[in-house]
């Protein structure tokens, strides 16, 4: 098997399995199998049990005699519709953090200050030295309008998809490239609500001068309009019909609403937010697990802690899934509520 051959083997391996297909397809061999999503063998356009290749023993057909239904070569289909699959999906990279895992740490006294449940016991289990992955995202934010705003919002998430407070990694070259076997946890539709908040917290002035400029543009129509109709009550000579009158009046406001449907159409916003790349994160860490009883019932939460973040990681809050570090445990399940939850009767029960 050629150098290129298997280049092309290793591209079309991770990009179908990315996109969840499952694979036999060893190093430097020319044919494997692939189980296919639905969704991807319809794209593909072939079955859902398929073989894929790099070469073949002629008519499309592998040197076994058995049909290649994804062949690739440089110059072939297969290979466009795998890059645009490819390009669909954010690039990945890992990185280890340079430092050691600290030796000693008061895990009580960690603990203690990082989570306040309020009405529940609090005890510490086990604490444990371990490498803690962290999802640092970059996210392509856009807003299309009258006036387009673009931006690359960076995130970063636990491996369970709570934001935390760690500096941006990628302006950071004290990091050291490593690799990371095993698949990542899911947390792109996490990072992507995280970015949707810090975009639009940024594009706050952006929004104000648009609104602006929408009541301003609303303002000058009915002033317009309203002139058009005053112009009506006003006119000299016979009093007109009053029928034709209420018919004019009708025709201005039709129009009027017409137009202030126009404005509002072109003042609309419309923003797309799409993943662009993913690193991930190891960072020598401590793992707290912590046994949480309110009553008669218990739950265990397994927390992370390191130095950079300065306290334990956040926990969500069960009902507005905001992070936080204080809550209040609910009577039925331990489900941890933040305070402001916590006021409505909705928490309590």
């Amino acid at each position: 098997m050629t150098g290129t051959a298997e280049r092309l083997r290793r591209f079309a391996a991770a990009t179908l399995e990315r996109h969840g297909a499952l694979l036999d397809w060893p190093e430097n061999a020319t044919v494997g199998d692939a189980v296919l999503p639905p969704a991807l063998a319809t794209r593909l356009g072939v079955r859902e049990l398929a073989r894929v290749g790099t070469a073949d023993g002629g008519g499309g057909r592998a040197a076994d005699g058995l049909p290649i239904d994804v062949r690739l070569d440089l110059a072939g289909d297969a290979c466009e519709r795998l890059q645009g699959l490819a390009l669909e999906l954010p690039a990945m990279a890992a990185a280890r953090a340079p430092e050691r895992t600290p030796r000693r740490m008061d895990a009580e006294a960690v603990l203690a200050s990082s989570l306040d449940i309020r009405n529940a016991r609090v005890s510490l289990v086990e604490a444990r030295a371990e490498d803690l992955e962290y999802h640092a995202w970059q996210v392509a934010v856009s807003i299309a309008g009258e006036e387009p705003w673009e931006d690359l919002v960076g995130v970063v998430l636990t491996a369970s998809g709570v934001p935390v407070p760690l500096a941006d990694p990628w302006c950071d070259d004290s990091w050291l490239a490593c690799r990371i076997d095993a698949a990542p946890s899911d947390t792109r539709e996490a990072a992507l609500d995280a970015a949707a908040g810090l975009a639009g917290a940024r594009a706050v002035p952006t929004f104000l001068r648009l609104g602006q400029r929408l009541n301003r543009d609303r303002a000058r129509l009915r002033e317009y309009y309203g002139a058009l109709l005053g112009e009506g009550r006003k006119a000299r000579g016979p009093a007109p019909d009053a029928a034709i009158q209420a018919a004019k009046r009708r025709a201005v406001e039709l129009e009027l609403t017409r137009k202030l449907a126009e404005i509002e159409e072109r003042a609309r916003l419309r923003a797309s937010l799409r993943p662009v790349a993913l690193l991930r994160l190891l960072l020598p860490g401590w793992r707290l697990t912590v046994r949480v009883q309110r009553r008669t019932e218990v739950r265990t939460l397994a927390l992370g802690w390191n130095h950079r973040s300065g306290g334990l990681d956040p926990v969500r809050c069960a009902l507005c899934r905001e992070p936080g570090r204080s809550f209040f445990a609910r009577d039925a399940d331990v489900a941890l509520i933040c305070p402001s939850c916590w006021t409505s009767a909705a928490g309590k029960t």
